[in-house]
């Protein structure tokens, strides 16, 4: 299914995320930061729908099997 992704900007999530378009990012620690988030996704039922959306867009294309084995086929060659 096609949720919303909230996180915190830890680790490679920025790298791959962008905050409001495919994922809701709060600050790392920020907790407030992160609850406001859910309050976002909960008031605005359609713009979450579209964060998920682009969520799983992004998904599908970057952490899919097809795209790792493809991408490991050529290293390996």
């Amino acid at each position: 299914a096609a949720r919303p992704i909230i996180t915190t900007a830890g680790g490679p999530i920025p790298h791959y995320f962008t905050n409001e378009l495919n994922a809701i990012i709060a600050d790392n620690g920020d907790a407030e930061g992160f609850a406001s988030g859910l309050r976002f996704i909960t008031s605005n039922p359609e713009k979450g729908n579209q964060i998920g959306a682009g969520g799983y867009e992004l998904g599908f294309r970057i952490f899919n099997y097809n795209s790792y084995s493809s991408g490991l086929f050529e290293l390996i060659r």
